[in-house]
């Protein structure tokens, strides 16, 4: 240890200093404004250094004198001019932290350096904090010689004063710890006592409480703070240089609140902090129903945003002052409406009439632009609450690649401000094709404004990929989250359609995967939740897998795998089966719990019925019933599935215009209901309440009710037919009616029929489409609107494995799952997207 007693002279210097070796780190030997590459706002005085105010740094109008800086002097591990990385050796350092008093436009302390454990044969640094265990503002390496102290970077030695005193005197200038904005800010050092910090502006600030610090930071020595207060752009273009970055709506003003040291890593505050800015909606103040904007904190780590926005409670911060506040430099696009314009005039109004305000209702603190408590510091600013929320039955969607999704995606967003939620009006919102391909509003991306209900939505026309999962869409909003997505499966009824239906003026398709799809005419029988009728094959809404569909006129049915049976559409005479005569728009469970093998819903618009089987044969009808078509004996309607009279085992039923019929397992047929034209085919016209068996003793594989015809093609696949025959729809080149089965010209071999209206088509062995009757629609599908007495080949080449014949439209699938529709159009029942 030396004890020091002689004096020399200040400017005496022993010996020449070496230039410190490059390295990864600062090789400084004394760090600070006036030395190239220290901190620009501070600096080291006389006499430990020569008087720096000539320094290109050095700006003598900005003194910071509310600040209560600490020294503290630590040894070295070695020399800092040969080892230019050493630091502080482990331990107290040996002075300090003292703080270093406020003197007119410097902060000094004379440090007793008897009081000190100094060695001759060591190096020491002295380091400035603006509290313990803050950031170093500067540095200076020092060597204790005979009578002083030795700058290790100039080799001047300065004199003890009386033996033993060394005068440390430094100074701060406004932005030594990190201000950018040098024109509304503040640095201030705040003890564990209340205190009050504002802005030079006053603009923005904070009111700290008694014991408002970290226990932690307590614990650890920390008994003050520098409070660092900047102002920040709010320039809402784009999320990522917003100043909150939050994907929320934020107006002027935003500011940074930070200490230093950085009290993150020491918890939360001890005692709630109110942290005060101003904002720039002058014009909405003291108004129950202006936007919600209030004060939100967002976390920052090494100068980026992080985690969530957290609102702040709101609570009054009278130590502001907002009369001449106003909006930041504009960088980049602002947008719309983000800045008004009114602010200074607006403050300056509020505050000069601030008692009108008192009553009748209570003020809120955002409505008075006060402020917020928190807990912690970091980013704070007002920002809109707004909430984003997905219309669920909208997502999750199914439907044909390359065309546009039934319901168009919509997201919709409210806020809340004192009250209960509201819609937010004329709000844009971006959706985005993210994943699958296709467009949104014709394009990758649109801009969609909310309407009055708060609601936007946009047409999402789905690309090619069928992966499950693989459509995705993204709806964005200046709201809280910032994002949702939809899901939508994409299917193709390219090669997978496994049946087709033609109904009355509707059509619908089977996939392979149980998934059924509808187009046409819509008075629900699409099922897909709307009205609207739909040019292309639209996804049944619900999720259910289908066994089997059937198409009726104005209703559809379908049958799960497990033999439940749903049906939607029209249901003035209960032909839906739940028991009601109200329309449904989607899938609704028949009533009665029946498992059912087969349905089959009739085609008549004047008043549909349905029928099915059971998987023990037994049959039941429901719906209208005025020509004794349910086969319950009566003529009564039934609204829910009710048994078919006579005992009878059925293997399938065919609902037709206005009579029924159906085949048993050993091949007999039977119909009952309508009977005018012969339909029933037991060689009268009397119409039967029951089920009464077809003339002729034939074996039948399966039958095909039509609107006032039949058809049935034999156990060794001969057509027969009989009823009503006005347009050739019997293929026995006549125009005659029938009473009773009757063959089918050309001696053809088919594997099913199917009777519409005025015309039958089928499909024989060899997969060859035949159509006959009615055509004034093209519904024969041979190039003509030719009627045809007997089976005409339908154009195009193609193998089909079966069709169906509609009202006025004919829809077959080909032997490799292809479906293909023709003839009447209006509703869009072809399916090809026109009408």
């Amino acid at each position: 240890m030396v004890a020091v007693a002689s004096v020399l002279s200040v400017a005496c210097r022993d010996r020449e200093l070496p230039l410190a070796p490059a390295s990864g780190r600062p090789a400084f030997l004394i760090s600070d404004g006036a030395h190239t590459g220290g901190n620009a706002d501070f600096f080291f005085l006389p006499p430990l250094v020569p008087d720096p105010s000539g320094s290109p740094n050095f700006d003598g109008g900005k003194f910071n004198a509310q600040l209560a800086p600490i020294v503290e002097v630590c040894e070295l591990g070695a020399d800092p001019r040969l080892v230019p990385t050493t630091d502080c050796v482990a331990g107290d350092p040996v002075f300090g932290p003292a703080t270093l008093p406020l003197d007119g436009e410097q902060y000094h302390r004379n440090w007793d350096t008897k009081a000190s454990r100094l060695r001759d044969d060591k190096f020491y640094r002295m380091i400035v904090r603006g509290a313990p265990r803050g950031t170093p503002l500067g540095f200076l390496d020092l060597d204790p010689v005979s009578g002083g102290m030795k700058n290790v970077r100039t080799g001047d030695v300065v004199a003890f004063q009386d033996g033993r005193t060394l005068p440390i005197n430094v100074r701060i200038e406004d932005g030594a710890f990190g201000s950018t904005s040098r024109s509304d800010h503040v640095e201030r050092v705040v003890p564990n006592v209340a205190t009050v910090v504002t802005t030079n502006t006053g603009f923005a600030g904070a009111s700290f409480p008694d014991n408002w610090l970290p226990a932690n930071a307590v614990s650890a020595g920390i008994t003050q703070v520098v409070v660092i207060v900047e102002r920040l752009a709010v320039n809402d273009g784009t999320t990522e240089s917003s100043c909150l970055q939050s994907g929320l709506l934020e107006h002027e003003g935003c500011y940074r609140f930070r200490t230093d040291p950085d009290l993150h890593a020491f918890g939360d505050f001890s005692q709630p902090v109110t942290a005060g800015v101003c904002f720039d909606l002058p014009a909405l103040v003291g108004q129950a129903a202006g936007p919600p904007f209030q004060l939100y904190r967002r976390a920052e780590v090494e100068g980026a945003p992080t985690g969530p926005a957290v609102p702040l409670d709101e609570t009054v911060a009278p130590f502001l002052n907002c009369t001449t506040f106003g909006p930041t430099p504009v960088i980049g696009a602002i947008r719309a409406g983000g800045l008004r314009g009114l602010a200074s005039a607006g403050w300056r109004a509020l505050v000069a009439g601030l008692g009108r305000f008192i009553s009748p209702g209570a003020l809120h603190a955002v409505d008075l632009g006060a402020g917020g408590r928190t807990n912690a510091f970091s980013r704070i600013g007002w920002a809109r609450t707004a909430t984003l929320t997905k219309v669920a039955s909208t997502d999750n969607q199914m439907g044909l690649i390359n065309t546009k999704l039934p319901i168009d995606p919509q997201v919709c967003l409210t806020f809340s401000h004192h009250s209960d939620p509201r819609p937010l009006v004329d709000e844009p919102v971006r959706f985005t094709v993210a994943a699958g391909g296709g467009t949104v509003g014709g394009g990758p991306s649109t801009v969609v404004r909310t309407g009055s209900t708060g609601c936007a939505s946009a047409p999402w026309v789905l690309g090619s990929t069928t992966v499950a999962a693989g459509n995705r869409l993204t709806a964005t909003a200046a709201a809280s989250p910032g994002t949702v997505e939809f899901m939508a499966a994409g299917v193709s009824l390219t090669g997978v359609s496994a049946q087709v239906e033609a109904g009355g003026f509707h059509s619908c398709a089977l996939t392979a995967a149980g998934q059924a799809f509808c187009w046409g005419n819509n008075r629900g029988q699409l099922g897909d939740g709307t009205a609207p009728d739909r040019y292309v094959p639209t996804a049944v809404a619900g999720g259910l897998t289908f066994a089997a569909l059937s198409a009726g006129d104005g209703a559809t049915c379908g049958l799960t795998p497990t033999g439940a049976a749903y049906c939607w559409g029209f249901n003035s005479g209960g032909q839906l089966g739940d028991g009601t005569t109200t329309d449904r728009f989607s899938p609704t469970p028949v009533a009665g719990g029946v498992t059912f093998a087969a349905l089959s819903a009739g085609n008549n618009g004047a008043g549909g019925h349905t029928c099915g089987v059971t998987t023990s044969g037994a049959a039941y009808c429901w719906g209208h019933n005025g020509n004794g078509q349910l086969g319950d004996g009566t003529t009564t309607d039934r609204l829910v599935p009710t048994p078919v009279a006579g005992g009878v085992t059925f293997a399938a039923l065919s609902a037709g215009g206005q009579h029924t019929c159906g085949v048993t397992p050993s091949g007999a047929a039977y119909c009952w209901g309508f009977n005018g034209a012969g339909g029933l085919g037991d060689g009268t016209t009397t119409q039967r309440l029951v089920p009464t068996l077809v003339a002729g003793s034939l074996t039948f594989a399966a039958l095909s009710a039509g609107e006032a015809h039949t058809c049935g093609v034999t156990q060794t696949s001969a057509a027969y037919c009989w009823g009503f025959n006005a347009s050739g729809e019997l293929g026995d080149g006549t125009t005659t009616s029938r009473l009773v089965p009757t063959p089918v010209g050309a001696g053809l071999s088919f594997v099913a029929l199917s009777a519409g209206f005025g015309y039958t088509c089928g499909v024989t062995t060899t997969g060859t489409p035949l159509c006959w009757g009615f055509n004034g629609r093209g519904e024969l599908g041979d190039g003509t609107t030719t009627e045809r007495h007997i089976p005409t080949l339908v154009a195009g080449g193609l193998s089909f494995a079966a069709a169906s014949a509609g009202t006025g439209h004919t829809c077959g699938v080909t032997t490799s799952g292809v479906v293909y529709c023709w003839g009447l159009n209006g509703n869009g029942q072809v399916g090809d997207g026109t009408t």
